[in-house]
């Protein structure tokens, strides 16, 4: 690719966006945007998320989706686009929940791209980068009166605000509380409450003006010059119904939840360590070798349910999923196999040990995230973490091409 124009930029760094790695959470019509702008910029890896299939309803917003495409995983469509877009640029997929998606590969980021429907993802996200300090823009629209489209720039750090920072309680409890059941909206889903109601949910004119916007604000972060430097908490709001732009400065709330999180620090690689082969109990053995001194316990990031009781039969059934993802109402396993009710978790947390009664099942099988890193202590000194990482999974999680 000839990208002399772009080398002509003043600012334009050629080295750090060919060697930056970023991922795009969402290839929706935000997404779809923001995928073909870094294929033409050339970022040399591009990672991309999201569990959805290709609909007939996705074409019309969608400018890497065609009819053909239809019934095929996003993702997959969107990396095979991206190299006929521009070779150079390396793509790797996840067609997975993005709760499933462990620290250590979020890790690996320079930069990510919020693309995703919906609050929930986006309180996901908030909380795991507050822990690695990884920058991230966020991207979203709203049709329901106007053409608005909003984009805010995080650089997690004690000082700086965070997603959560402003967000409303009636927010918190309706989109993060366990009591909305956390169900997932699809595209689909959110078109169908949208005809209800009257309004189309997103148009392509939009999701160009905010991807153009979040994209710009992404090479702030990858290239650092005092002519385009980072600004986190700038929140960007486009109405163009009336038309207006507007520029805000969120500051953060002293009484958010997420501040301080914990820095993750010092990571030890295990490299031998693979979450598809490796017993918990194999996990644990090895884990004593570096943690001397007690009995010692693994801390999830998340609370993990390992069985879930049938609220019609009683019936007890085994789990193993994050809660986040066990409580949405799409979740087959939310629901008994026998007579089909729904069923309510039972025992669920984030710290295993030596009496967890799955010593013998793979990381993978227990709800073990690939990538993860584990927080780990003794039963006796609880407060004293040291941080492993399942370095094992990197390379396949990865696997750029």
């Amino acid at each position: 690719m000839d990208y002399s124009r772009l080398h002509s930029i003043r600012w334009w760094n050629k080295e750090r966006i060919e060697n930056a790695a970023v991922m795009v959470a969402g290839v929706g019509a935000v997404g779809n945007e923001v995928v073909k702008l870094l294929a033409l910029i050339g970022i040399g890896r591009v990672f991309l998320v999201d569990l959805d299939t290709i609909e007939a309803s996705n074409l019309t917003r969608s400018v890497l989706f065609t009819q053909a495409d239809i019934g095929r995983k996003k993702v997959e469509v969107a990396a095979d686009k991206i190299r006929q877009i521009n070779p150079d640029v390396k793509t790797a997929v996840f067609p997975e929940d993005i709760i499933w998606l462990g620290l250590g590969a979020l890790s690996r980021f320079d930069v990510i791209f919020c693309c995703f429907d919906g609050y929930l993802p986006r309180f996901h996200l908030n909380h795991h980068l507050q822990y690695l300090g990884v920058p991230w823009v966020d991207g979203g629209m709203n049709a329901r009166r106007e053409l608005n489209g909003q984009i805010v720039s995080y650089q997690p750090s004690a000082g700086a605000p965070c997603f959560e920072c402003h967000r409303s309680d009636k927010v918190k409890v309706e989109y993060y509380g366990l009591d909305a059941q956390l169900h997932r909206w699809s595209c689909a889903k959110s078109e169908q409450d949208a005809a209800a109601e009257g309004f189309v949910p997103s148009t392509p004119m939009m999701a160009s003006i905010v991807a153009a916007l979040q994209v710009t604000e992404g090479l702030r972060y990858l290239i650092r010059n005092s002519e385009l430097p980072p600004r986190p908490g700038t929140m960007q709001i486009i109405e163009t119904g009336t038309p207006r732009y507007l520029i805000r400065t969120l500051k953060k709330n002293p009484t958010c939840p997420q501040h301080p999180a914990e820095p993750i620090t010092d990571v030890y690689e295990l490299r031998g360590v693979n979450s598809d082969q490796t017993t918990v109990r194999d996990l644990l053995d090895l884990l004593e070798q570096y943690v001397p001194g007690g009995e010692i316990q693994i801390e999830l990031f998340y609370d993990m349910v390992a069985d879930a009781e049938c609220d019609a039969c009683h019936e007890l059934v085994e789990v193993f999923q994050p809660l986040l993802v066990f409580a949405r109402k799409d979740n087959p396993k939310r629901y008994c196999p026998k007579c089909k009710g729904e069923l309510s978790a039972k025992n669920y947390g984030a710290a295993i040990n030596r009496q967890s009664p799955f010593q013998d099942r793979k990381l993978t099988e227990a709800g073990f995230r690939r990538g993860d890193i584990l927080k780990v202590n003794t039963l006796e000194n609880p407060f004293d973490n040291r941080f492993f990482e399942l370095t094992g999974d990197i390379a396949s999680l990865l696997a750029y091409r």
